[in-house]
């Protein structure tokens, strides 16, 4: 299932992207979840890493979305963004902060369904490639291709990965599970090794 946020304070405009990805996954016969906001801190103090998508406008009351993705990124780098804006020249400084496309209003559906269609592709493309790690304070959405190695110490896991360490509880045999697929080996009950690395 597709996970897509949608942040807009416009409430027509929020109701109209809405239509359109209602439209555009049906289509594509793909289940999918959306969640509206019309404001970014309400969307930041309730987020969790398992949004796929988000559409945020850059002008927002408050927070705006550059701030507010920038926050995002902290626990999140992989979830894909496209910003709405009323001037192209805001969305170039989209890329400073990872995102994907932008799309300038009014939006049409003919041209929200192209950058959508492309986001979908890599998406498709990505959905396997990440796992969501917890602890008792935070949730973080790490890529499986940065992960250097996972080691286990008094019932804890710690993720070493290129972005730095991550401790979660949990036990090593369901991440070597979930993780089977990719060119992992375990090289003791210990350690759980990225052989790319």
């Amino acid at each position: 299932m597709i996970r897509i946020a949608i942040i807009e304070d416009d409430n027509l405009t929020n109701k109209e992207i809405q239509s359109y990805v209602e439209k555009f996954f049906n289509e594509k016969q793909k289940e999918f979840l959306i969640k509206t906001f019309d404001n970014a801190e309400a969307f930041i103090n309730s987020y969790k890493p398992d949004y796929n998508l988000i559409l945020v406008d850059i002008n927002l009351p408050g927070i705006d979305g550059m701030n507010a993705i920038k926050e995002i990124r902290k626990n999140d780098s992989s979830v894909m963004v496209i910003f709405i804006t009323s001037l192209a020249q805001y969305a170039i400084k989209g890329y400073e902060v990872g995102a994907f496309d932008f799309l300038v209003k009014p939006i049409n559906y003919y041209s929200f369904s192209l950058k959508l269609n492309r986001a979908y592709q890599n998406l498709n493309n990505s959905l396997n490639s990440t796992i969501i790690l917890n602890n008792k304070s935070s949730m973080k959405k790490i890529e499986i291709s940065s992960i250097l190695y996972i080691e286990t110490n008094d019932h804890k896991l710690i993720f070493h990965t290129l972005d730095g360490l991550f401790e979660t509880y949990g036990s090593m045999k369901s991440y070597v599970d979930i993780l089977s697929k990719y060119p992992f080996e375990l090289c003791n009950q210990c350690y759980y090794v990225n052989l790319k690395y």
